[in-house]
């Protein structure tokens, strides 16, 4: 499946705009934090006939969601 991280980058958005509606921030900035992965995924990965080769932009928003995700953990265990 060659258009997997379009369909991962959709349904991140939608789950953290779900959670973020319902005040629920540590899920939030979870799924908000896969979003950017999987937006950095898609800069990566122009095409699917195209090798897969790094951008400095794809690098910098994986390392970004990566940083969200486990922000996200972070706030989800410290809170009562």
């Amino acid at each position: 499946m060659s258009w997997w991280h379009k369909a991962w980058t959709l349904s991140m958005a939608l789950l953290s705009f779900f959670f973020f509606m319902n005040h629920m921030s540590a899920m939030a900035t979870i799924w908000g934090g896969f979003f950017v992965l999987g937006s950095g995924e898609w800069i990566n990965r122009p095409s699917a006939e195209a090798p897969r080769k790094a951008h400095w932009l794809g690098l910098l928003l994986e390392a970004a969601g990566t940083t969200l995700m486990l922000y996200g953990a972070y706030l989800g265990f410290s809170s009562p």
